[in-house]
């Protein structure tokens, strides 16, 4: 009998042992997985199964669980916010550029339009000159021509810049996916920087080494704006130098590496660090 009793007792303390310990087990692994969790990973409480010290541990492990999860949902909010005002502050900023832009291609469309006006004038007193001839009217239709196709050149450009802007202001609403040709990304930002650039005295070289059927998987706008703050940034490093120098230049790079497995896009610049 006695030797029953022991075997039952031995039984029932491995057993209460092996509780402890899983539940000790599962309150140590849900605090590693507090240290090792993202900032976008929301963690679930541990049941609490118990009602006594080590039911206690849960409830604090859960409170500490909770405040966590808020503190995560603190950062995420105040890094959103951040990333939202400093877009609003660059496309503040590229607007300003980008409406001196359009104002080169408004106005050349006026001066083709007049020079169209005047070639349908001459066109219609022609009409009736007996002096014209066959040729006459074919060297009219050829400036008229040549008029147009700059005309189609200039709404391109303007079609160009307000795709770009429509892009950067609906890049946080639109979190669709493509894919992307890194040619045209480097278009767009050709764009968006030009007057930037220009007004920084900043030399711009855009090298691209992908080839067209080369193509990435991700958001378009979202890139660009990556891309857009690198730029930003080194823009900033000619802070400190100045305007004459001859070596105020960025340049931006696709290529693939060496191992033929990634592509690798850069931004050079050859300024200081001293503003940020």
């Amino acid at each position: 009998m006695y030797g029953i009793i022991m075997i039952y007792t031995s039984i029932y303390i491995w057993y209460i042992g092996y509780i402890v310990e899983t539940d000790i087990s599962k309150v140590s692994n849900g605090m590693k997985s507090i240290l090792k969790a993202k900032d976008n990973v929301v963690l679930n409480n541990l049941p609490i199964l118990r009602n006594d010290e080590i039911g206690e541990l849960v409830k604090e492990f859960n409170l500490i669980q909770k405040n966590n999860n808020n503190q995560i949902y603190r950062i995420n909010k105040a890094k959103n916010m951040m990333i939202e005002q400093e877009r609003l502050a660059s496309l503040g900023q590229m607007i300003g550029g980008i409406a001196h832009n359009l104002k080169t291609p408004i106005f050349s469309i006026s001066g083709a339009n007049m020079a169209l006006l005047e070639l349908t004038n001459e066109l219609s007193k022609s009409v009736d000159d007996e002096r014209v001839d066959k040729n006459d009217y074919r060297e009219i239709a050829k400036e008229m021509k040549e008029w147009n196709k700059k005309i189609d050149t200039y709404l391109e450009y303007m079609s160009d810049i307000i795709t770009a802007v429509k892009g950067q202001t609906t890049v946080f609403a639109n979190d669709s996916k493509e894919y992307i040709v890194i040619s045209d990304i480097f278009k767009t930002i050709k764009v968006l920087i030009d007057h930037e650039m220009k007004k920084e005295m900043i030399d711009f070289e855009v090298k691209n080494y992908i080839e067209n059927n080369i193509k990435i998987y991700g958001n378009n706008n979202i890139l660009i704006q990556i891309i857009m703050n690198l730029i930003q940034n080194s823009i900033e490093s000619y802070e400190y130098i100045s305007k004459n120098d001859l070596n105020r230049k960025i340049i931006l790079k696709a290529e693939i590496d060496e191992k033929k497995e990634n592509m690798i896009i850069s931004i050079e610049d050859f300024g200081s660090r001293n503003s940020y």
